[in-house]
């Protein structure tokens, strides 16, 4: 009998408790910051093969001047420049005035064969 009472004293204390405000703050806080982390984390695996696709695209075609180096390189700072540029350039075709012609093939062939546009 000892043993139900302390059981609904404690229930009641749990459920007074997960009601209060400060409950309230606490889970948030810590819902929030579990959050940040799953995107801080999304992020950097993000960041990680942009930079390593970025290598491979400069290993891949020596050829570039010194202005279309620096353009491709803001082109890959992340996911979604990258993807305008692929959309824009090398499935609608329009006209780039900085990487053209060969260079601009290869490049639209290396974003095609990566899996960066595909997560």
């Amino acid at each position: 009998m000892r043993s139900f009472f302390y059981f609904v004293v404690f229930a009641a204390v749990l459920v007074a408790f997960f009601r209060s405000e400060l409950a309230e703050d606490i889970l948030i806080s810590k819902n929030y910051s579990i959050t940040q982390w799953f995107n801080q984390l999304s992020e950097n695996a993000e960041l990680k093969a942009i930079a390593s696709f970025k290598e491979e695209v400069l290993a891949s075609i020596p050829n570039f001047s010194e202005q279309q180096t620096s353009y491709v390189e803001r082109i890959m700072e992340d996911k979604e420049t990258l993807s305008v540029f692929h959309q824009r350039y090398c499935m609608q075709k329009d006209i780039n005035p900085y990487v053209f012609g060969e260079n601009l093939e290869k490049f639209c062939n290396l974003i095609e064969g990566s899996e960066i546009l595909k997560r």
